[in-house]
């Protein structure tokens, strides 16, 4: 049975997609704009500008620390490297076992560990996926064999 209604979003002169941008300016462009508006008249350069002469030259702590925050931007924390090994052979859930162990005699440290896992199931999604493929391809050239096509 065929759906005789017309749909109660349908695109019409009316009902269009908003062209643009629909979130709004950002802060930064807000406090930018509001500079410009204001009685003095700054470019963001300008508070730049003062910003720099206040931090370093008057010795303004909090503006310094405003200059910092921009100028050098707070590096992400990283793992630190590993040396550890074991058996490829081994299958997944074992070799997660064998990570555990690690993290539990302090031989690996836990954030560690558990990125290893992570890394291990993520590879074990690939391997499942490309199975599961493999033996989809195999299915769809049996039916075919016994269809004739």
């Amino acid at each position: 049975m065929a759906n005789n209604k017309p749909p109660t979003n349908a695109f019409t002169p009316q009902s269009q997609p908003t062209p643009g941008n629909t979130r709004g300016k950002s802060p930064k462009t807000k406090a930018i704009d509001a500079l410009k508006r204001s009685n003095l008249g700054w470019s963001e350069d300008d508070l730049w500008d003062y910003i720099v002469d206040q931090a370093l030259v008057k010795k303004n702590k909090e503006l310094l620390d405003v200059y910092l925050k921009a100028a050098i931007p707070t590096a992400r924390t990283t793992l630190p490297p590993v040396q550890w090994q074991y058996d490829r052979s081994l299958p997944y859930h074992e070799k997660c076992e064998v990570v555990m162990e690690a993290i539990a005699t302090g031989d690996l440290p836990p954030d560690v560990g558990m990125e290893i896992i992570s890394a291990i199931k993520h590879i074990a999604t690939v391997h499942e996926q490309a199975e599961q493929t493999k033996r989809l391809e195999e299915l769809e050239q049996a039916l075919k064999g016994l269809l004739g096509k």
